[in-house]
């Protein structure tokens, strides 16, 4: 049974307007938002069948849990329930990027969060590392140039420096953690990507295939 995500973001209408209105270049698009929507389907559906003994994971290999929508808004662990989602998590500088088990045969990631990757085995964060794809075997859209995360981060698991926690949420409510790049300017994040009112590089729309069909970028 297939699992629909929606993501939701206050400031998606700043990336692709209306025809209408004209719209202007700046904030998520479309393709950010059914990228990250198809990635976490595919992590769900992978959880799902390990679930019950349908596949087993190739070693260095995780799975990850229940993935959807994410806020526009930061999240801080150690704040009360009713005031979370409201400022970033600090850096925790000391974090030891990209440590894995050396059992595994995989090698440890040392990309940081934000940068270019092709598989999550590329990524820092272990075995919360997640890789957002270019493009998908179906030929949809991706983030460009691929986009490593960390799932799950918290006050005991803060994100590396450079990255901030942020809560989501999928369409059943359930909420989960990811680190996103952080940035104050456009010149913070990597080409094709802009810097989001919420202090993270997600990508920018650069035409209006990259939006729905009733919008331009």
């Amino acid at each position: 049974m297939r699992t629909s995500f929606v993501l939701i973001f206050l400031a998606f209408a700043l990336a692709c307007g209306g025809k209408d209105s004209g719209g202007v270049t700046s904030g998520p698009s479309e393709t950010g938002e059914d990228a990250l929507e198809e990635y976490a389907e595919e992590e769900l559906a992978e959880a799902e069948e390990l679930a019950e003994g349908d596949v087993t994971p190739e070693p260095g290999e995780e799975v990850l849990g229940d993935q959807g929508v994410l806020d526009n808004e930061p999240v801080d662990p150690a704040a009360p329930d009713d005031q979370q989602g409201t400022e970033a998590l600090t850096p925790d500088t000391s974090l030891d990027q990209g440590t894995v088990d050396t059992a595994s045969d995989t090698a440890a990631g040392k990309t940081p969060v934000g940068g270019p990757c092709t598989s999550k085995a590329q990524c820092v964060g272990g075995d919360k590392a997640g890789c957002i794809p270019e493009k998908y075997s179906d030929g949809s859209k991706g983030f460009p140039g691929g986009y490593c995360v960390i799932f799950d981060c918290s006050e005991s698991a803060p994100c590396p420096a450079g990255s901030a926690c942020y809560k989501s949420e999928d369409e059943q409510g359930n909420e989960f953690t990811v680190c996103l790049k952080t940035c104050d300017e456009k010149s913070d994040c990597r080409p094709q990507y802009v810097c989001e009112s919420f202090g993270a590089c997600w990508p920018g729309c650069t035409s209006d295939a990259d939006c729905g069909s009733d919008e331009v970028c």
